[in-house]
């Protein structure tokens, strides 16, 4: 079987067939000159395709479906200097080229080059469909979600029904989580063949749009002679903890922000970051600036030890507290068991002193997605994003913030928050899903799902992932889940039904 996959914006009214002329070509026993119209096309319907040479000699007797996006605009990119190939080879290479963005209506949101297009992920690099880092050449508006230079395509590759990371970013934007994540959903084509459906996202970074913070790595940058990597870089103990920086010539006087950093659990990740510091019960990297200078990563190490100090003896005066609270609150009402993307930022004493909890990340591995990890239960607080919020959920203070808001934000508007972005995310995605999984039906392969874990939520957690047929069955189980997700939370911070942690 053959398959063709149209973006939205084809118009199925004036499809042509193209074809090599020292052949014929039929479909359903009907003749098809090259380049005429294709008058009868149906989406989805399966053609007996005949091919005939100069002979009159069948050479192909097989069969065409051709499918049709809807809704969902097309991102086709067109590499200058290699193929996908090369790049899927090899995360670290980096190719050239030009792409256009094309909404269902036909409106070109962009049209021009590419800086850079490479690999990107962990775990999830490994996969058949790859997600990928995409720089232009200058900040553009890609559908709506502000002037970026610097995007990711996100294959969700450990989520099946592509849903999660849309649904978290949007409620994170909706509840005023800081610097939250712009994403829109895409179908990507490269060189003219069609890869999929993609979430096409904000990076984080520091700039306008992003993580707006004082830019503390331009200023350093322009008031040294020389690029920042160039100098040389260092590796030492500071008050007993290890710090990594560089030698940097000059620094702005104020180096007191902006600042965004990462907790950092895999120490091969860590050994790869350019600047870093500890504390007591974390390791963190800093995004920004990439190569701190020395005074710089020593005021961030100064810096965050006392905030966790205080943390630990329940003062609360160095965070925005709202900030941590609505991004623990996402970790928890989509039970979030990956918990390798929590970013911090703080920005300079002049403009804010606090830190803030900040751009939530990478969700696929949530809402009963169990893929690499055990215990998806529905009706267990998870409290996984490590010691200082293990430290803000036993303060008093967090905890009453964290329940009023819960009330107040996320169960006083859930229907629009969640259930009905389920209803808008079906009608928009369904023809592009199912696109998708016909496209990538072999990377599937080996992976299934009994008739009762689709149904029976006791078995949460015994299969690695959980896979579905069609986007209604993947809407269901995440309705499933969140039902009882939501009625589980409501006990505990709203009813005040006490549960005890037991370790074994």
């Amino acid at each position: 079987v053959y398959y063709a996959f149209l973006p939205s914006y084809a118009d199925t009214n004036s499809l042509s067939i193209v074809y090599n002329n020292a052949y014929s070509l039929y479909l359903d026993g009907e003749y098809y000159d090259s380049d005429s119209q294709f008058s009868t096309f149906e989406p989805n319907r399966s053609y007996e395709m005949i091919m005939k040479n100069s002979f009159h000699i069948t050479v192909c007797n097989e069969k065409l479906i051709i499918m049709k996006a809807e809704h969902i605009p097309a991102l086709s990119i067109h590499l200058a200097d290699g193929t996908i190939e090369n790049i899927n080879a090899d995360k670290e290479i980096s190719k050239t080229g030009l792409a256009t963005l094309i909404t269902e209506n036909k409106t070109v949101n962009y049209a021009g080059s590419i800086q850079s297009i490479h690999g990107r992920g962990n775990s999830t690099w490994d996969q058949a469909k790859k997600s990928y880092s995409l720089a232009l050449p200058e900040e553009a508006d890609l559908l709506g979600m502000g002037a970026g230079k610097e995007w990711v395509l996100l294959s969700n590759s450990f989520d099946e029904s592509g849903l999660r990371n849309k649904l978290v970013y949007d409620t994170a934007k909706a509840i005023g989580v800081t610097f939250a994540v712009d994403a829109e959903y895409v179908d990507l084509y490269i060189d003219n063949v069609y890869y999929g459906l993609y979430l096409l996202a904000k990076k984080i970074y520091v700039g306008n749009n992003h993580v707006d913070i004082t830019n503390l790595e331009e200023k350093t940058k322009s008031i040294n002679p020389y690029p920042l990597s160039f100098y040389q870089s260092f590796e030492e103990e500071h008050n007993g903890k290890m710090i990594r920086g560089y030698d940097i010539a000059e620094n702005p006087k104020n180096i007191t922000g902006g600042y965004l950093v990462q907790i950092e659990h895999h120490e091969e990740k860590l050994a790869a970051r350019e600047s870093l510091f500890r504390t007591d019960s974390l390791s963190f990297s800093v995004s920004s600036p990439k190569y701190a200078s020395r005074q710089q990563i020593t005021y961030l190490s100064d810096y965050f030890n006392t905030v966790e100090s205080q943390l630990a003896k329940g003062d609360l005066s160095n965070i925005n507290v709202d900030s941590f609270v609505k991004y623990y609150l996402m970790q928890e009402l989509f039970a979030n068991k990956d918990k390798n993307s929590v970013f911090f930022c703080k920005d300079s004493d002049e403009v804010d002193s606090q830190v803030y909890a900040c751009s939530i990340w990478d969700f696929d591995l949530s809402i009963g997605n169990g893929w690499l990890v055990s215990n998806v239960n529905p009706l267990v607080l998870y409290r996984n994003t490590d010691n200082w919020f293990e430290y803000l959920y036993d303060n008093p203070i967090f905890q009453s913030r964290l329940k009023e808001m819960y009330a107040s934000v996320i169960k006083s508007d859930l229907d629009t928050l969640l259930y009905h972005r389920l209803e808008e995310y079906r009608n928009t995605v369904s023809s592009s899903f199912a696109m998708d999984k016909r496209r990538w039906r072999k990377a599937n392969n080996g992976y299934t799902v009994s008739d009762t874990d689709k149904t029976d939520s006791s078995t949460w957690g015994r299969q690695s992932q959980h896979h579905f047929d069609t986007l209604d069955e993947h809407i269901s189980y995440i309705s499933d889940f969140m039902n009882q997700r939501i009625q589980f939370l409501d006990s505990a911070w709203i009813d005040d039904v006490t549960y005890c942690f037991v370790s074994f």
